[in-house]
C-alpha cells in the first residue's frame, strides 16, 4: 500500500470514529433536548396499550397516585376523564372498571356521562355497585333522578332493586312529586323506597299539603302516603280539610290517619263525622278525638260495642273519665275482651278511675287463667302508682310465667323507688326464686336507692346463685364495691358461679384485669379456668396460650366455647374453625356455632363473608345467617346476590338476613 493510500484509510477511519463519537453524543443529549411526556401522560399510554387486565389495573393504580399527588390542569382533566369513562363502562375486568369509578370520583367528575356509567354499574359486580350506590346521590341532577325512577319501576333482579331502593331512598325533594305520583300508582312497588326516606324539614311538609291537594288522584294519594310518614304541622294538617269527604276511601283512611298524628282543634267537627265512617277511618277520628280531649263518653260506649277491636280499645279509654255505673260494667266486661289491646285499655279506663276500677281490674285478674291476659291487665295497671299495683306486680314476679314477668318488669321499670317497699320484703323471702324475682326488678330499676338493695343482697344472701346475680347487675353498673365479693366468688364457687363472676369483674376494666391475672396461678383448677375464659374475652395472650390446652377438647359443647373465647380475642384460626361448624350436619352443632358467631360479633365478619363463596349451600346458609344477625350491612351486596341461588334454603336465608338488615342501624 502506497504512502498516499495509507493516510486515505487511517483519514476514513477516524472519520468514521468521529462520526460514530456525534452519534453517540446525539443519542445521550437528544432525549433532554426533547419534551418529556409527563407522568399522566406516560400512565395513559400504558392503560391504552396494556393488553391484559393486570397491566391497566396497574396503569391505573399509578395513574391515581399522581392524580392524589398533582393538581391537574383542566386540559389534562379533559385529556384523562374521557378514557376512564370509557374503561369504567366497557373494559371486560372488573377490577379495572372499579378502580376507573374511584379515578372519577377521585377527580370530582359529576357530568352526564359518569352518571349514565354509574347507572350501568348498578348492574354489575357488588364491588362496582356498591360505588354507584355511594356516588349517584351525590351527583344525580333531576334527569337521572327520574331516569332511576323509570328504571327501578320496571326492574325484576332482586339484588338491582335492592340497589336501586338505597339510591332512590336519597333523593332531594325537588323529585318527590314526580315520587309521589308514582307511590299512589303503584304503592306495593314503591313502598320499600318511602319506608327507607328521611324526615324532610316541617316547610316541605307545608308543600306537600299543597301537591296532596293536586287534582291528580295518584298524586295525592302518594303525597298522603308519604304525610302520614311525616306528619305536617296541625295548622297545615287542617288545610286537608276537603279530602276528609273524598269518595276514594284511601284518600279518606289516610287523611285521618294523618289527623290522628297531628290533631287540630279545628277538626272536631270532621273527626266527630269521621267517627261514623268505616272502621279504619273511624279509629284514627277517636284517635285524634281521645288526645284532643274530645272523646264523650257517650261515644265511647258506642264505641265499645263495634266489632273492630281497635275501636272497642279507643273506646274503654273514652270511659275513663265517667263515673256512670254502667261504664263501670261495660269496662269490667271488656277485661274479658277476646282482644288483648282491648284488655289493657279496659283496664287503664278502670283504674284511673281510682279505689273502686282498680278492685274491679285486681278481681278480674284473679280470677283470669290466660297468662296473656293477665300480663294484660298487669300492663294496664301499671299506669298508675298504687301500693296494691307494687304488690301484684311483685307477686307476678314470683308467679306469673314469661309474659306476667315481663309486664311486672316493665312495671318497675316505669314507677322506679316507688315500687321499691315490695322488693325490700320479696328480696327476704326463704324462696329462692321470690329472691331472684326481686334482683330482675331490682335491675328494671336501677336506682341508687335499688342497687344498695342490690349489694346488701350480694353480702348477705346464703345462696351462690343468688349472690352472683346480684353482683352481676352492680358490676354493670360499675359499682366497686362487688369486686372483692365477685373476687371471693371465683376463688370459692362451683364451676359456673366462677365463671360467671369472673366475666362480671372484666367490667372493672384494669383493676378487674390485675384480679383474674392473679387468679390464673390459682392452686384451684376451677378458679384458673375461669379466670382465663374472662381474660380471654379482653383478649389477654396468657390467658389464651392456656386455653389453647383446651380447644381439642372431645366434648363439643366445651370446644366450641373455647373457640368462641379465643376469636373473639383475635385468633384467626380459632374462628375459621368456628365458621366451618356451620356446614356440620348435626343442627344443634350448626346452632351453637351460629350463637357462638354472633357473640364474636364484628370481627367475624370477613371471613363470613368469604363464607358466602363456598361451594357448601349450607355454610352459605348458615353464614347468611349470621351476618343478617350481625346487621352487617357490609354483607348486603352479597346477600342480595344470594336470592339468586340454586339452593332454596340459602335464598330463604339470604332473604331473612336482608330483612334484618332493616330493623336497626347498621354496622360497617
Amino acid at each position: 500500500m502506497s504512502g498516499d493510500e495509507w493516510m486515505h484509510s487511517r483519514l476514513r477511519i477516524l472519520l468514521a470514529i468521529v462520526l460514530a463519537f456525534a452519534v453517540l453524543v446525539c443519542l445521550l443529549c437528544l432525549p433532554s433536548l426533547l419534551p418529556t411526556a409527563s407522568p399522566i401522560e406516560q400512565a395513559l399510554r400504558k392503560v391504552e396499550r396494556g393488553r391484559e387486565p393486570k397491566e391497566r389495573l396497574e396503569a391505573l393504580l399509578e395513574l391515581q397516585e399522581v392524580v392524589r399527588e398533582k393538581t391537574l390542569s383542566p386540559e389534562e382533566r379533559e385529556r384523562i376523564i374521557p378514557k376512564l369513562l370509557r374503561l369504567a363502562d366497557s373494559d371486560s375486568n372488573e377490577q379495572v372498571r372499579s378502580v376507573s369509578l374511584s379515578l372519577l370520583l377521585l377527580l370530582g367528575v359529576g357530568r352526564t356521562e359518569f352518571q349514565r356509567v354509574l347507572i350501568n354499574a348498578l348492574r354489575r359486580s357488588p364491588q362496582e355497585a356498591s360505588l354507584a350506590v355511594k356516588l349517584l346521590p351525590q351527583i344525580a341532577g333531576e334527569t337521572t333522578w327520574l331516569s332511576l325512577m323509570d328504571i327501578f319501576e320496571n326492574e325484576s333482579d332482586p339484588s338491582v332493586q335492592d340497589r336501586l331502593v338505597r339510591v332512590l331512598c336519597k333523593m332531594p325533594t325537588k323529585v318527590w312529586q314526580e315520587f309521589c305520583e308514582r307511590l299512589g300508582r303503584n304503592p306495593q312497588r314503591w313502598q320499600p323506597v318511602a319506608d327507607k326516606l328521611p324526615p324532610p324539614p316541617m316547610s316541605f311538609r307545608s308543600n306537600l299539603v299543597q301537591v296532596a291537594l293536586s287534582k291528580d288522584l295518584e298524586t295525592r294519594k302518594g303525597a298522603l302516603m308519604l304525610l302520614a310518614k311525616f306528619p305536617p304541622s296541625p295548622e297545615d294538617a287542617e288545610r286537608l280539610k276537603p279530602l276528609a269527604t273524598s269518595q276514594d276511601e284511601t284518600v279518606r283512611t289516610l287523611v285521618f290517619n294523618i289527623w290522628a298524628q297531628s290533631p287540630s282543634k279545628a277538626l272536631v267537627s270532621e273527626l266527630r263525622r269521621g267517627l261514623n265512617d268505616r272502621p279504619e277511618v273511624a279509629y284514627f277520628a277517636s284517635a285524634a278525638l281521645l288526645k284532643l280531649g274530645e272523646l264523650k263518653p257517650e261515644e265511647g260506649r258506642k264505641l265499645l260495642r263495634q266489632p273492630h277491636p281497635p275501636l272497642r280499645a279507643q273506646g274503654a279509654l273514652a270511659l275513663a273519665s265517667s263515673q256512670n255505673p254502667s261504664d263501670f260494667r261495660a269496662l269490667e266486661d271488656a277485661l274479658r275482651d277476646p282482644n288483648l289491646e282491648v284488655v289493657q285499655s279496659a283496664a287503664v279506663a278502670l283504674v284511673l278511675k281510682g279505689e273502686r276500677g282498680l278492685e274491679i281490674v285486681l278481681r278480674v285478674y284473679e280470677q283470669e287463667k290466660a297468662p296473656e291476659r293477665r300480663a294484660a291487665m298487669l300492663m294496664g295497671m301499671s299506669s298508675i302508682s298504687h301500693p296494691k299495683v307494687a304488690a301484684i306486680l311483685a307477686r307476678a314476679l314470683r308467679f306469673g310465667d314469661w309474659r306476667e314477668r315481663g309486664a311486672a318488669l316493665a312495671g318497675f321499670a316505669l314507677h322506679k323507688d316507688k315500687f321499691l317497699p315490695p322488693l325490700k320484703q320479696l328480696a327476704q323471702s326463704p324462696d329462692k326464686r321470690d329472691r331472684m324475682a326481686a334482683i330482675d326488678a331490682l335491675n328494671a330499676i336501677k336506682t341508687t336507692n335499688a342497687l344498695k338493695l342490690l349489694l346488701k343482697i350480694a353480702r348477705s344472701d346464703p345462696d351462690e346463685q343468688v349472690k352472683c346475680e346480684a353482683l352481676l347487675v352492680l358490676s354493670n353498673c360499675g359499682v366497686k364495691e362487688a369486686m372483692p365479693l365477685l373476687a371471693d366468688l371465683v376463688e370459692k364457687g362451683e364451676p359456673s358461679i366462677a365463671t360467671t363472676a369472673a366475666l362480671g369483674l372484666t367490667r372493672y376494666g384494669e383493676e378487674g384485669r390485675v384480679l383474674l391475672r392473679q387468679m390464673l396461678k390459682s392452686e384451684r383448677a376451677v378458679t384458673r379456668h375461669a379466670a382465663a375464659r374472662a381474660l380471654a374475652n379482653l383478649g389477654d395472650r396468657e390467658a389464651l396460650d392456656f386455653l389453647r390446652g383446651q380447644a381439642n377438647a372431645t366434648d363439643i359443647s366445651q370446644r366450641i366455647s373455647t373457640l368462641q373465647l379465643m376469636a373473639r380475642a383475635g385468633d384467626e384460626k380459632a374462628l375459621r374453625e368456628l365458621i366451618g361448624l356451620l356446614s356440620h350436619e348435626e343442627p344443634s352443632i350448626r346452632l351453637r356455632a351460629r350463637f357462638s358467631l354472633y357473640a364474636v360479633g364484628k370481627p367475624a365478619i370477613p371471613l363470613l363473608l368469604q363464607a358466602l363463596d363456598s361451594p357448601n349451600s349450607r355454610l352459605r346458609a348458615e353464614a347468611a345467617l349470621v351476618l343478617g344477625a350481625l346487621k352487617a350491612t357490609v354483607a348486603r351486596e352479597k346477600l342480595a346476590s344470594l336470592l339468586k341461588d340454586d339452593d332454596l334454603q340459602v335464598r330463604e336465608a339470604a332473604r331473612q338476613a336482608l330483612s334484618r338488615l332493616e330493623e336497626v342501624s347498621p354496622t360497617p
